[in-house]
């Protein structure tokens, strides 16, 4: 299998892994098909997305994918985070392989879920 240098780079060195403690939403998605599943973890402060982590469970291309959602959205507006998806996540890795494209969905369908629980938990609150 051959993938390009950014989606090596981002999938042996991911960035923002680990967890939040008392983050202000999770979201956990797992892909359809190959059973890859990711859990973003987001803090946000003025609407803005202040810290964001993930947890991944996948191929290498799954694991890039992750890095490269919370590289693009970390310090974005929700309105703004919310515009990323495996389009997005595909151009700024340069391609994944036509194999290989429903792993760029794995981060941002669970960063979508994040801040629909964010959303939720304002609700919840207010």
């Amino acid at each position: 299998m051959r993938y390009n240098e950014k989606i090596k780079s981002e999938g042996l060195y991911p960035k923002n892994t680990g967890r939040i403690i008392d983050p202000d939403g999770i979201g956990d998605y797992s892909g359809e098909n190959d059973g890859d599943r990711s859990v973003f973890f987001i803090k946000v402060k003025n609407k803005r997305i202040v810290e964001v982590k993930y947890q991944v469970y996948g191929c290498l291309a799954a694991i890039a994918s992750c890095s490269a959602t919370s590289l693009l959205v970390e310090g974005r507006l929700l309105k703004e985070a919310l515009r990323i998806d495996d389009g997005v996540v595909d151009r700024y890795l340069e391609g994944f392989p036509e194999h290989k494209k429903i792993c760029s969905n794995i981060g941002s369908s669970a960063l979508r879920l994040a801040i629909k629980d964010y959303y939720e938990r304002l609700k919840t609150n207010a």
